[in-house]
């Protein structure tokens, strides 16, 4: 019986001592696996993802020496249209800022557009651009030592004065300083006449001349300081009154009951509308479709869209039922650019080209009526800004009154603004973790209880055989 005992504990041993061996040599191809994974995250390129939303306003900073993938991310319910959804870096040597389609460029499309891949080395403030050059967007992403950019946008030119010479105006104004840490790139003058039509010019510095305007025109002037931070805020302006003015024409007394263009709020003067008396005006709430009675068998469809949203919102109006178009721009809009005008071609008001010369609505702050027409039949109705549907685009979707109901007629939402993230490397990096003790120390316990089990069996052995004897 004690020659079996003994063979048995034996296997017993022996089959222990091969299973922790098993389990020793499991342990340095995990931590090895591991450490390669870990070698690899290192040199692995960190994502920075901008918002679609943020690409010509946000702040994209990049950190020197990390390998990044720079991505523009485009919502699945934005259509990405015009040239604000096309890219070049000029700024790297792709592409020139120059208005040139015929070079490379990316076009975003929903998802996740990767822009570039590189790995920053020099510290700097690079250009990226639309297809259009930096006439129509730019912006710039910031290479800093640590990933940080805080440097403020520039102050507003001051001290404006204005000299007219013929058709053309001399601007000059005093310069502001260039914040720290950032260069000013140039000032761009907007002048705007009392029909809302915009003039503008560029320049490097004062003084600046601005081109074709009217000397029997007023015009308001408007000054931006452009920097490698950003924009100003444009809040400061001037007023170039008319050299001479024309004699009032002779005008009858409205009749009753018509609407008169000194009625019509001064953002619809001189545009060509279907206008209809309302009995009475809503209040208008924003986002939402408001219908009042305008006779006894028709219904008007308020439409309020949000500046934001003005461009990659679906407007949606029913068929047959007369409309009042509203965009509601907030007070601290940045309102410098061709996204801040507004002419539909496909109503006729304007046509889908690069005319600063056609009629067009210039925004400003507030509810503002843009437009009023009765859409007669179903289809998509084309507005732009007045560079055409190369730069800004957007539809009007005319729908049977029937679908309408289904889908939330006019009712557009206010898409919150999304700032730009840039992913820092330990979110980038995926998490390691060490070989798990049910994998290896296991096995040295079941060694060390059957090692154990031996020890007490031979010295019990030794103890009755020295009894024995």
């Amino acid at each position: 019986m004690s020659k079996i005992r003994q063979k048995w504990i034996a296997a017993v041993f022996i089959f222990g001592l091969g299973w922790a061996a098993a389990g020793t040599q499991a342990f340095p191809v995990k931590a090895e696996e591991i450490q390669a994974e870990a070698i690899a995250q290192e040199t692995e390129a960190r994502k920075v993802v901008t918002e679609y939303s943020d690409l010509w306003t946000g702040t994209i900073t990049f950190q020197t020496g990390i390998p990044v993938q720079w991505i523009v991310h485009v919502p699945e319910d934005t259509e990405p249209k015009g040239c604000g959804a096309t890219i070049k870096i000029p700024g790297i040597g792709w592409g020139t800022d120059t208005h040139n389609k015929e070079e490379g460029h990316l076009t975003l499309t929903k998802g996740d557009n990767l822009v570039y891949e590189f790995t920053p080395d020099t510290v700097g403030d690079y250009l990226f651009t639309c297809w259009m050059g930096s006439g129509c967007h730019s912006n710039y992403f910031h290479v800093t030592d640590d990933g940080e950019y805080a440097v403020s946008v520039p102050d507003d030119p001051t001290d404006i004065r204005i000299e007219r010479n013929g058709s053309s105006a001399v601007v000059s104004f005093t310069e502001p300083e260039a914040p720290d840490g950032a260069e000013i790139t140039g000032y761009k003058i907007i002048a705007t006449d009392p029909d809302g039509k915009r003039t503008k010019a560029s320049g490097k510095s004062s003084p600046v001349t601005l081109e074709n305007t009217d000397a029997s025109k007023s015009y308001t002037f408007q000054i931006i300081t452009l920097a490698t931070s950003g924009a100003s805020r444009g809040e400061n302006s001037t007023v170039l009154e008319a050299e001479t003015e024309t004699e009032p024409a002779e005008t009858q007394a409205p009749q009753e009951n018509q609407q008169t263009e000194a009625s019509q709020p001064a953002s619809v003067t001189g545009l060509l509308t279907q206008t209809t008396t309302v009995q009475s005006d809503p209040s208008i709430t924003t986002g939402k479709t408001a219908e009042t009675t305008v006779s006894q068998t028709k219904t008007e469809q308020i439409i309020i869209t949000e500046f934001a949203d003005l461009w990659k919102e679906k407007i949606t109006v029913k068929r047959g039922v007369p409309v009042k178009w509203y965009v509601n721009v907030p007070e601290k809009a940045d309102l410098s650019g061709c996204d801040a005008t507004i002419k539909i071609p496909g109503l006729g008001w304007g046509t889908d080209t690069d005319n600063s010369n056609e009629n067009h609505l210039t925004l400003t702050a507030g509810k503002q009526l843009v437009y009023e027409f009765t859409p007669e039949k179903t289809g998509d109705i084309l507005f732009t800004c007045l560079m055409g549907s190369g730069c800004h685009a957007n539809y009007f979707h005319v729908v049977d009154a029937e679908v309408a109901a289904d889908t939330g007629s006019g009712s557009t939402s206010a898409v919150s603004s999304v700032q730009t993230t840039a992913l820092s490397s330990g979110s980038a990096a995926k998490k390691t973790e060490g070989p798990k003790t049910s994998d290896t120390s296991v096995h040295w316990i079941i060694l060390i209880l059957v090692s154990a089990v031996g020890v007490l069996f031979v010295t019990k052995r030794k103890k009755n055989r020295h009894t024995a004897e």
